[in-house]
């Protein structure tokens, strides 16, 4: 036998024998193999999850001791795939891992050193304890509380070393609490080769983090080219999924450190969130959902608006709360985003594909990220590179979809400046060839252009200057505000007319507008002039034809209406002056008995009543169409007004038999600013007419304050005859054919009616009527007024009811000498035999001479001053009589009781004004008060 060959034949007869040996020996390693023990021998890493046991602490009380101790050997278990990643937990977790290397088997007696990584980084608490033989433990920390510079292993996942003896079994105890997601893929790693999987993934994570710089770089420069916010969107939204990924990675720690307080483990929701606003934002813009999808732009609007009340939140509310909401959003977000990118592809969107692919990338690794979170799927290699794959892949579609969208555009520019060229060939072809008269000014260097057209309109040539073209156009003349108006508006169409010397003038409708920049700045005039003379001639034709036309009509209804107008009147006028002529004559005649004279003479007083009540209406009417009526404003006494118009109508009330009750509201003011003298007029009227209207009824009338509107409201409502619906339709229209019917017992025209209703108004007020034939009617007046200022409300609700005191005057009993100054012969007859039934002594003058000289040699108790008389008027009169020592009173006598005539008579020193015709009654009370 050969040496070579006997060598052989020992080394086999060794090695069966070792392989025995060791078979023997694999028996109670297979018994330790099933108490959950990890067999190491010669490869690189093992993957411990199998036979590893795991213990939560959920009340976070236990210690090592604890763990270690009897109680709780048996309370490990060994844990499926969710446990092994628990994801979002406060719960600290105990791995218990129990190695065994038989290296003595083999030859090796010498113990070996290990790394042993916890696949996660950004561990809140990560310790590692090794039993001793004296009960006690050595303990590794490797976990965030632990300065990156002070761990044993500078590794981003928490790295512990371990050294492991051969021929025995080894147990380890691992700590593990987080506040963010905890995941438990614990690898034992050869020293060599953990140093080279380290290396081979700093060069892939290198690779991922230059190729996301480049491309941010690259869209960067491209926003600074083209200024589109769209590239500054998406580097928002590149940048901040970047730093999301480090965070997450624990990439932070090993380039900026543990100080780098933004890149902090706290701060991960917020990028997280901001990412998904800025996707959001950003594919909004690049697929230009308003325009071309205006049913899916809400809904990602929406989205975005939640991602960034979110991203805001998240720096708020505690860490735990927000990764717990992020998560939950990212998982069920995605499966939308994908449905509404799949929608805008169907669409036909020609920029919906990238967008798809990127959405389709990003939903893989973000639906992964946030599944790895929740522990709904285990943590390794391949769901820890989803992420950052799905970033890279859609980061790089979308680049090379915007680097597309730019040439498309170039080239849609490309296209649009040919056609722009093509268009402006045309342009210039009808611009040069139009009839309308188009010029271009320019303001930053006077430059101007314009068409043949308005150079033959204007009658011009092209060597023209602009200030020719400028003074023509009517920008430069001194009458002119087109210039004005152009720049406060920005557009002014005029007419232009154009004085030509040769071809006579020309009209042409001027249209200019004022152009501006972005900084509003005016920069350019443009204008055009069209031709509008044989219009303007036809125009100017028609408007004179049509004025005669209207000046004619105008003429016809203004004759037609004053006859209208005084044959109405004609007819109120005659009725009461037929009944004074006529018992006139009658007493004449003297074949009359003292009852009929009584009679007569009664008919006569209330027919002339009658007549001047017309004759005041129908000048009252006059100066209101001629708007000479003037008001005034003075503190009145409303209940005392309406009272006396109560008074006033005692005859009537009593003879129609009328329940006629005058009620205030409590919270009425006592006193209100208005015109006495119309706002009397105006309740008269109503009240007046409202008897006419009823016999064996009832009247009232009803007083209020509208304090919101400050309105004085007065309602007069009655139970009598009623208005038809064409009656009250034409009750305040004098020349209405249906207001000659208004009364039934054919009295005529109420001209009171309507002057009444033209008094309110004047008064700033309205007058609302509403009937019902033969059921009554109510009349509602609002008039604006005011408080004076110290007056108080009125007290509690008064009701007025009627008396039965006679209306007939009294004539008192007097003594005393009275000057009556009147230069009318027949009306100093009648106002000397009304004053001396009362026993006075009358002297009369005939002008206001007369009268001074009188009261010089005489001595009056009171004087009757006429106002307009001959020689010396009663005004100037009364300034003599007021400067001598011994003045008597003076009341003054007019025709003229306008408010302008009273106080120039009260100015002159009268005491008071009796306006004519006398009424008895007032100058007996006047006398009275004087002379008893």
């Amino acid at each position: 036998m050969q040496p070579e060959s006997a060598l052989s034949l020992k080394i086999k007869q060794k090695s069966a024998f070792q392989l025995l040996i060791t078979l023997f020996l694999l028996i109670p390693q297979l018994a330790i193999s099933s108490e959950h023990t990890t067999i190491i021998g010669e490869a690189d890493s093992y993957l411990l999850y199998a036979n590893m046991l795991l213990l939560e602490d959920k009340e976070n009380q236990l210690t090592i001791h604890d763990v270690d101790s009897k109680a709780y050997s048996g309370r490990f278990t060994v844990p499926d795939t969710s446990a092994l990643n628990p994801g979002l937990t406060t719960s600290t977790i105990w791995l218990k891992i129990n190695i065994m290397h038989p290296g003595v088997l083999q030859g090796n007696n010498l113990g070996k050193r290990w790394y042993l990584e916890v696949g996660r980084s950004q561990i809140n608490e990560a310790e590692l304890y090794i039993p001793a033989n004296d009960s006690t433990y050595h303990v590794q920390r490797s976990d965030l509380t632990t300065p990156f510079s002070e761990r044993s292993v500078r590794h981003i996942n928490s790295v512990f070393l371990i050294e492991t003896t051969p021929g025995q079994k080894q147990t380890f105890y691992i700590r593990i609490k987080s506040q963010s997601t905890i995941q438990l893929p614990v690898i034992l790693w050869d020293i060599a080769a953990f140093t080279r999987k380290t290396s081979e993934e700093s060069f892939g994570y290198g690779l991922f983090y230059g190729s996301m710089l480049m491309i941010l770089l690259y869209n960067l420069i491209i926003y600074f080219s083209v200024r589109d916010t769209s590239y500054l969107v998406y580097v928002s939204y590149i940048g901040s999924a970047v730093v999301f990924l480090m965070i997450y990675l624990g990439h932070s720690i090993m380039l900026f450190g543990d100080s780098s307080s933004i890149f902090d483990v706290e701060y991960l929701p917020f990028y997280a969130w901001f990412s998904y606003t800025s996707a959001l934002i950003f594919f909004q813009r690049f697929l230009q959902t308003k325009i071309n999808h205006p049913n899916l732009d809400p809904i990602i609007r929406i989205f975005y608006l939640i991602t960034g009340a979110n991203a805001i939140l998240s720096l708020i509310v505690d860490y735990w709360t927000s990764v717990n909401a992020t998560a939950i959003f990212v998982v069920v977000s995605q499966p939308l985003l994908f449905a509404l990118s799949y929608q805008s592809l169907k669409l036909g969107n020609e920029n919906s594909k990238p967008f798809f692919y990127t959405v389709l990338s990003n939903f893989i690794g973000s639906t992964g990220v946030g599944l790895v979170a929740l522990g709904a799927i285990p943590s390794n290699a391949l769901t820890n590179s989803l992420s950052p794959l799905g970033v890279v892949i859609g980061s790089l579609v979308l680049s090379f979809a915007l680097a597309n969208r730019i040439k498309r555009t170039k080239n849609e520019v490309l296209r649009a400046n040919t056609e722009t060229v093509n268009n402006l060939t045309a342009y210039y072809s009808i611009y040069n060839n139009s009839i309308e008269g188009m010029y271009l000014i320019s303001l930053n260097d006077n430059r101007f252009n314009m068409n043949n057209a308005i150079l033959n309109m204007l009658g011009l040539n092209k060597n023209i200057s602009i200030s020719e073209l400028a003074f023509h156009l009517g920008y430069t003349r001194n009458d002119s505000e087109l210039i004005t108006q152009l720049y406060q508006t920005g557009h002014v169409e005029c007419e232009l007319l154009i004085r030509r010397s040769k071809r006579g003038d020309v009209y042409a409708l001027h249209t200019v507008h004022l152009d501006r920049n972005t900084d509003n700045v005016a920069i350019k005039i443009r204008g055009t002039l069209i031709d509008i003379t044989e219009q303007k001639e036809n125009a100017l034709s028609q408007k004179e034809s049509l004025r005669e036309k209207i000046e004619k009509e105008v003429a016809q209804n203004a004759s037609t209406s004053r006859n209208q107008f005084l044959n109405l009147m004609s007819h109120d006028i005659r009725t009461p002056l037929t009944a004074i002529l006529g018992y006139g004559e009658l007493l004449k005649d003297g074949d009359v008995d003292n009852r009929e004279k009584g009679i007569f003479s009664s008919n006569i007083i209330d027919s002339s009543y009658i007549l001047l009540g017309i004759i005041n209406d129908i000048l009252d009417f006059s100066k209101i169409e001629a708007k000479r009526m003037t008001l005034e404003t003075l503190p009145v006494n409303i209940l005392s007004v309406v009272k006396e118009v109560e008074l006033s109508l005692q005859d009537s009330i009593r003879s129609h038999q009328v329940d006629f009750v005058v009620n205030q509201n409590p919270q009425m003011p006592a006193v209100l600013l208005t015109d006495p003298t119309r706002f009397r007029q105006v309740i008269y009227t109503l009240s007046n007419n409202a008897l006419r209207k009823t016999h064996n009824g009832r009247i009232i009338i009803e007083l209020s304050w509208l304090d919101s509107t400050s309105q004085i409201k007065v309602t007069v409502s009655d139970t009598g005859e009623g208005y038809s619906t064409s009656q009250l339709a034409s009750l305040f229209d004098i020349f209405s054919q249906d207001s000659r019917a208004l009364d039934n017992k054919g009295d005529g025209v109420k001209l009171d009616l309507v002057l009444a209703n033209s008094l309110v108004e004047l008064m700033n007020g309205s007058l609302r009527v509403v009937s019902t034939m033969n059921k009554g009617s109510c009349f509602t007046v609002l008039i604006k007024s005011k408080i004076p200022s110290g007056e108080q409300r009125a007290g509690a609700e008064k009701k007025y009811s009627s008396t039965n005191n006679s209306s007939q005057k009294k004539i008192p009993t007097l003594l005393g000498n009275i000057l009556l100054v009147e230069d009318n012969r027949t009306n100093q007859m009648l106002i000397s035999r009304i004053i001396a039934k009362t026993g006075l002594n009358v002297t009369t003058a005939s002008n206001g001479r007369e009268a001074v000289d009188l009261v010089v040699a005489r001595r009056f108790d009171l004087v009757l001053m006429d106002i307009n008389m001959p020689i010396m008027g009663g005004l100037e009169a009364t300034r003599k009589i007021m400067i001598l020592k011994n003045k008597p009173p003076i009341y003054a006598l007019s025709a003229d009781d306008s408010p302008s005539e009273i106080k120039a008579s009260m100015d002159a020193g009268c005491k008071g004004h009796f306006s004519k015709p006398l009424n008895t009654k007032d100058l007996y009370a006047m006398l009275k008060f004087h002379f008893d």
